[in-house]
């Protein structure tokens, strides 16, 4: 929840009101203006003191998101100015803004008398109907105006940037205009300063009286949250505006902007897919169903934590795989007289496919349901009798639950070891899946693979 404070330098009384804001940390200060209208050309006094306004001197508000605001009344903001006449740059206000983070931050101004935004005349406190409106000194037509400059012994007044048209009188604005702005933030002490004087001048058909008028001052500064971001199984990295985290623990990036979008991107483990986000509460993420996305600040702070399922693929039954592996062999081995159950040697698991590969129904020995396919090829360079199996890297294979047959009548195989980490935790029936073969021992199945939980039953 942000908070706004207005504070009104006005005769002898201050107003407080709370706001709410969105996307912007938003402070304002009012600034009262009193002007006497003396009838009597020899007779000049100020109509306010300053013992009147010393109660309302250094008003300060503790910001939220790193920021404050205070206007520091120095002189009283009146004066009494016979018709006809001038006065210039009569009181002095300082304007302080202290931004501890490193974010950029504007002062804007708006005229606010009889507490309303964008009315920007001096009225007469007696007859309201009475005006002076705003203007820069110009002979028989009264006027007031206002103008700023840079307090050099602030924080770094370098980074503080003044809009021109307010270096010299200006009339007040009847909108929030830019007046000021700072490139980073400040220190927490002396902050930065600009200073406010008025300017009003009198008409010799300018009614006598009491006037007075307001202008609002009005800090703005983006809010800032911090995002936690987290690692998961199956998730190797997880990256958010450039800060790369690979704990489970979790990881702070600090200070993001409210309503900014930054990159995100997610890196999964091999072998697992990324299948989205936590909730959030907060923010929002561009899409969710990719690696590489953005995320927009919203107004709180977040954690962000990825979600990743194993990729499998769902192996055919054992009577499918062996008529497609005795297929596959025979088609690839042109000029060999053998015939295809003597051609298989050693079933093995492969990383990549030939560049010449192209999938087919037989050579294709998953599950149409399979989220992943497995593919067969044959390599018989030099009589070497492998025949290949390939899923990608670390892709679970998950046996069907009826693999019978499946190494059937390959008299010539002697080495399965490439079957030892499928997970056969849903096989059911395993009759006959290696008869008349010539494998003298199947311990590289009981030995399972890679630390695959679910190790092969061979003690049967």
């Amino acid at each position: 929840m942000l908070k706004q404070t207005e504070k009104l330098f006005r005769v002898t009384h201050g107003i407080s009101y709370i706001f709410l804001s969105a996307l912007l940390f938003i402070v304002t200060v009012l600034i009262g203006i009193s002007l006497v209208v003396n009838s009597n050309p020899s007779s000049k006094a100020n109509a306010i003191t300053e013992d009147q306004l010393s109660g309302l001197n250094n008003l300060t508000n503790d910001g939220e998101g790193g920021c404050s605001f205070t206007g520091t009344v120095t002189n009283a903001h009146s004066a009494t100015i016979s018709i006809g006449e001038s006065s210039a740059d009569f009181g002095t206000t300082k304007i302080t803004t202290v931004c501890s983070n490193s974010l950029d931050h504007q002062v804007y101004a708006v005229g606010y008398s009889n507490e309303t935004e964008g009315n920007t005349n001096l009225i007469n406190i007696v007859d309201n109907t009475i005006t002076i409106p705003t203007g820069v000194e110009s002979g028989n037509i009264s006027n007031w105006s206002m103008k700023i400059s840079k307090d050099t012994s602030s924080y770094l007044p370098e980074n503080l940037t003044l809009e021109n048209s307010f270096n010299s009188n200006h009339v007040v604005p009847n909108e929030s205009t830019l007046i000021s702005s700072y490139t980073g933030g400040t220190d927490t002490t002396t902050g930065s300063s600009i200073l406010t004087t008025y300017s009003a001048n009198v008409a010799n058909n300018q009614i006598a009286g009491n006037y007075s008028g307001v202008v609002k001052y009005i800090l703005t500064a983006t809010t800032i949250y911090n995002v936690t971001i987290k690692t998961a199984e199956g998730i190797d990295k997880v990256t958010l505006n450039n800060v790369e985290c690979t704990s489970t623990q979790g990881c702070v990036v600090p200070n993001l902007i409210s309503g900014q979008s930054y990159a995100l991107e997610v890196t999964p483990t091999s072998g697992y897919e990324f299948t989205g986000w936590n909730t959030i509460t907060s923010g929002t993420i561009a899409d969710s169903t990719v690696t590489s996305t953005t995320y927009t600040i919203g107004e709180a702070d977040e954690t962000l934590e990825p979600e990743a399922e194993r990729l499998t693929a769902l192996l055919d039954t054992g009577q499918n795989v062996n008529k497609k592996m005795k297929s596959v062999a025979k088609n690839a081995t042109v000029t060999s007289t053998s015939i295809s159950d003597n051609l298989i040697k050693s079933f093995q698991r492969s990383n990549t496919l030939p560049n010449d590969f192209v999938a087919t129904t037989t050579n294709t020995i998953s599950l149409t349901a399979s989220r992943v396919p497995i593919y067969i090829f044959f390599d018989n360079t030099n009589d070497a009798g492998i025949m290949y199996y390939y899923a990608g890297d670390d892709v679970a294979i998950v046996a069907n639950s009826n693999l019978s047959d499946l190494f059937e009548y390959m008299t010539a195989l002697t080495d399965v070891s490439g079957v030892a980490d499928w997970d056969t935790s849903n096989v059911t029936n395993m009759s006959s899946m290696f008869q008349n073969t010539n494998i003298a021992s199947i311990d590289a199945l009981a030995a399972g693979k890679n630390g695959n939980p679910n190790i092969w039953n061979t003690g049967n």
